[in-house]
């Protein structure tokens, strides 16, 4: 075996690269700042649609409630009882939603309807902007739909009330 003379080291000078420069740690730290923002808004982004997600489940869950109580108290839904505002597909004009809380005037129908929207329109259901339309669907023998809309602006990018398309419906027969 040979005997290698391994080249002499020289010690690095003081003119070579020795270390980062202020103006690449000042870059690494804007870089480093604009990734952190990226990250804060999909957080925020992420936030805004759990909250809506939250609100829909609430309104299913609204939904099927109150389509419980009618099937409790059938003879008189069937009857119109529970029947809140009006709903034509064919025409949006005639559409009219109740956004109040209806008088309880004693009957369980009405109890029910006022205990169902005054959840409804509670801070931990769909606030105070929640409307509603229970109705029977036409043509159809002992079937309803329950419609809710509520204001849903931070999961809508900022709109203040939900489009058609995003009007939670729901269709039972009882």
């Amino acid at each position: 075996m040979k005997n290698r003379i391994s080249p002499v080291r020289r010690a690095p000078s003081r003119s070579g690269n020795a270390g980062f420069s202020m103006i690449e740690v000042l870059v690494a730290i804007v870089i480093l700042t604009f990734g952190m923002l990226g990250i804060a808004a999909l957080q925020a982004l992420a936030l805004r649609g759990s909250q809506s997600s939250i609100a829909r489940n609430e309104a299913v869950a609204q939904s099927y409630a109150i389509l419980d109580a009618m099937r409790a108290n059938r003879s008189q839904a069937l009857l119109g009882a529970y029947t809140l505002g009006a709903y034509d597909a064919g025409d949006p004009s005639g559409t009219s939603w109740t956004c109040g809380v209806p008088a309880d005037d004693g009957t369980l129908s009405s109890r029910d309807l006022n205990e169902w929207m005054g959840r409804l329109q509670s801070t931990q259901g769909l606030g105070p902007s929640a409307c509603a339309i229970i109705a029977p669907v036409p043509g159809i023998q002992d079937t309803f739909q329950v419609l809710l809309r509520w204001d849903d602006s931070r999961g809508n990018a900022g709109r203040a009330t939900q489009p058609d398309d995003q009007i939670i419906t729901t269709t039972s027969r009882l």
